[in-house]
């Protein structure tokens, strides 16, 4: 299960993330386009999920890293 869960780069916590944005007043579609362009940029350049998203501008006016460290 460790290995399925690594060979995904940690693209599974995008749903959650997404979530957690929603529930932090964005609308859907805002959240859904912030989870996504991330998760495409791993699916099609490699990398960590996770690291994106902790990087991410627009994810961080909006969860806090003590946020990201629970979802992530």
């Amino acid at each position: 299960m460790a290995r399925n869960m690594a060979i995904s780069r940690g693209l599974f916590h995008s749903e959650t993330v997404m979530l957690a944005l929603v529930g932090k007043g964005l609308t859907r579609e805002t959240a859904y386009k912030f989870v996504q362009r991330n998760a495409m940029e791993v699916w099609k350049e490699g990398g960590d999920f996770s690291a994106r998203l902790k990087a991410d501008p627009d994810i961080g006016r909006h969860l806090t890293a003590k946020a990201n460290r629970r979802l992530l």
